[in-house]
């Protein structure tokens, strides 16, 4: 290298003000972006829930809180994570788990033919669960807790 080059190298900031402005723009909109995800409450987790045996309602739930029982099949528990609900038809039993710290519900147990039920799981809003053996279905509600049909 030329002594001409290697001063006009000396002479140029490694970062000039204008890159610095853009790296601090940059790092800002990062630091957004993982707090808009990362320390944001979950919106797709399930708020409600209702459980439906033979297309009628009987049980509804806001999570975090007690159920609404509208059938004598169905009974409710509080547990150490949130509660348990059983169904008793003369298809079957289904029991529910709610895990209020987790927000979701799954099947507990079941003593339907297959048990394809106890491998799903309520963890968002669009989930299900379906026993169709038992005619029973948990899904999630729009919020409002009311014995309707299907």
């Amino acid at each position: 290298m030329s002594l001409k080059k290697i001063s006009e190298e000396k002479q140029n900031k490694f970062f000039r003000k204008k890159d610095l402005i853009i790296y601090i723009l940059v790092a800002v909109a990062i630091a957004a972006v993982f707090l808009a995800v990362f320390l944001s409450e979950d919106k797709d987790a399930p708020e409600n829930i209702r459980i439906i045996y033979a297309d009628e309602v009987i049980f509804t739930m806001t999570i975090g809180e007690e159920g609404i029982i509208y059938s004598e099949v169905v009974t409710s528990e509080k547990t150490n994570y949130g509660y348990r609900v059983t169904v008793t038809t003369e298809k079957g039993t289904n029991i529910f788990e709610v895990n209020v710290g987790e927000r979701t519900v799954t099947v507990e147990s079941s003593d339907c033919e297959g048990g394809d039920c106890r491998y799903m799981k309520i963890s968002k809003k669009s989930d299900s669960i379906i026993c169709l053996p038992h005619l029973l279905r948990v899904e999630c509600t729009d919020g409002v807790n009311r014995p309707v049909s299907g």
